[in-house]
């Protein structure tokens, strides 16, 4: 009888042993993530299938990981190297299980949020809650690399000053700029934190936009405008994204108001292309500000 206590108490321990193992082990696998809602959540400590369907695949790049996935809405970028990674839309769900995500990245917006928490941890973001700067950092948290997402985003500060630096001495320091989209029928006007080089004009060099637009401009980011507004919101410099990078040939850009823009006049448009100029990771930042310092230094 004494002798079957006794395996039964060894048993007990041991089994007790192996559970604290097994905890420990899974700590150690795993990290807590606060969400911008304030929900912990768990999530791998090195995720190593993750799925990107946001515009934030640089961001991952950047900090040395590469998504066995992301979203197939955003255009393919010259400075970024999609390598390895697949392409998928965000609606199609069994498209993104195939890919076996230990971790999923999305947008708060996204319908689809619920089916992709069953296939692994998700994680959401709203875009108007985050900087570029503080997306860089979220996602170096994310990866346990918090610490190098904020050296590489200081990094960058001092880059982009730089290159600023010799453009205002080029230009002059007080210059406005306007970014403007120009459609056939539409002009939209963007602000300092929505892509397209927003990040490098107004953040990175400091220049501004002129009075009337800076006021005009929604929380959003962007305004939809006339062209009879148009020269009212361009500043000294007027930078045009499009799809080839070149002057659109639209009865907007052919009209007598276009042609008396004093941006227009004064030769200072400029044009590029919105696939690489769309997105504002590190990566992208850093490359967008080489291209327009050399447009700037030219001009």
């Amino acid at each position: 009888m004494k002798k079957m206590i006794w395996l039964i108490s060894l048993l007990a321990l041991f089994l007790v042993a192996c559970g604290q193992k097994e905890n420990k082990e899974q700590a150690a696998n795993t990290r807590t993530y606060t969400t911008e809602t304030g929900e912990k959540i768990t999530i791998p400590a090195k995720p190593k299938r993750i799925v990107v369907l946001t515009a934030q695949l640089g961001n991952f790049k950047k900090l040395g990981v590469t998504p066995v996935g992301m979203t197939d809405v955003y255009p393919k970028s010259s400075f970024l190297d999609e390598t390895g990674v697949k392409r998928v839309p965000i609606e199609n769900v069994e498209a993104i299980a195939k890919l076996k995500p230990d971790l999923i990245i999305a947008y708060s917006q996204n319908a689809q949020v619920e089916k992709y928490k069953k296939i692994a941890k998700t994680i959401t973001f709203t875009t108007s809650e985050h900087s570029f700067k503080e997306m860089h950092i979220e996602i170096g948290k994310i990866l346990g690399k918090e610490a190098l997402a904020k050296k590489q985003i200081q990094e960058m500060d001092q880059q982009l000053k730089k290159d600023g630096e010799e453009v205002k001495a080029k230009i002059g320091a007080d210059k406005t700029f306007s970014i403007m989209d120009v459609q056939p029928k539409q002009v939209y006007l963007f602000g300092t934190d929505f892509g397209r080089g927003g990040e490098v004009i107004y953040q990175g060099y400091g220049f501004s936009l002129p009075e009337k637009a800076e006021k005009a401009l929604p929380k959003e980011g962007y305004l939809g405008i006339s062209l009879e507004e148009m020269n009212q919101y361009t500043g000294d410099y007027l930078l045009v994204p499009t799809k080839d990078g070149k002057a659109p040939n639209l009865d907007i850009t052919n009209s007598g108001v276009w042609k008396k823009n004093q941006a227009v006049k004064q030769g200072h448009v400029l044009h590029y292309s919105i696939n690489e100029f769309i997105y504002a990771d590190p990566i992208s930042v850093e490359k967008q500000s080489a291209a327009f310092k050399k447009m700037l230094l030219k001009s």
